[in-house]
């Protein structure tokens, strides 16, 4: 059995019929288990969604040790008329989920949803737990990069609170002309060098002192000035 062509929306005899093929009836996970990457590669399908396609398959059809669970997925898909777009939208939610028995109790949760796309969507967003939402908050901190062409940079990590007032203060009276970067950066530098600000960096001279003649300063034998 060929690969059935209405799942990708256009048809390898040229014909126009993209209402057609989007309204075609049949299941997309059956189809599925006749993917075939280099055929659809040399029919001229996007790579990225030839990737997204395989994913799906290996999901449904590749080696796993719960094939209990990959066959109820089959049967879930297809009593809910899932698409191609919808199971490819599963796995890629999916991606970082461990281990895999969590993967393949959310997988089978987010078949069971009933609707189009974008219901699935939503859905996906409470179903599938949140990965940093036991990472603890980054510190505070400020850092520096070594020059470069007389350059350097810095980024900082605070409060979201006053991040987000400092970048309201930054992104005030932008000229849309300009681009915003460069003005915000202006926009920094003249709060930070206001009323006690940061004073202007000056030379400020060393004092090379020899090892010995330091140890004898220090014992008050040499005066230094």
């Amino acid at each position: 059995m060929s690969f059935p062509w209405w799942l990708l929306g256009f048809s390898v005899w040229g014909m126009n019929e993209f209402a057609v093929h989007v309204g075609a009836t049949g299941s997309a996970v059956d189809a599925l288990a006749h993917f075939d990457a280099q055929v659809l590669l040399d029919a001229g399908a996007n790579p990225a969604n030839v990737r997204d396609w395989k994913l799906a398959f290996n999901a449904y059809y590749g080696a796993t040790r719960f094939t209990r669970k990959q066959a109820q997925a089959i049967r879930i898909a297809r009593e809910t008329g899932k698409s191609l777009d919808q199971l490819v939208l599963i796995e890629n939610q999916l991606k970082a989920v461990t281990p895999a028995s969590e993967t393949w109790r959310l997988r089978l949760a987010l078949l069971s949803v009933r609707g189009d796309y974008n219901t699935l969507k939503r859905r996906a967003k409470t179903i599938i737990p949140d990965p940093g939402a036991d990472t603890p908050a980054p510190e505070s901190t400020v850092r520096f990069s070594t020059p470069k062409k007389g350059k350097r940079s810095f980024t900082a990590t605070g409060d979201d609170s006053f991040i987000a007032a400092l970048e309201y203060a930054l992104r005030r009276d932008l000229n849309p002309d300009r681009p915003a970067g460069p003005q915000m950066y202006e926009a920094l530098t003249e709060i930070l060098k206001g009323d006690g600000g940061v004073a202007e960096a000056v030379p400020r001279p060393l004092v090379v002192v020899p090892l010995e003649e330091h140890t004898k300063i220090l014992r008050g034998e040499v005066s230094w000035v």
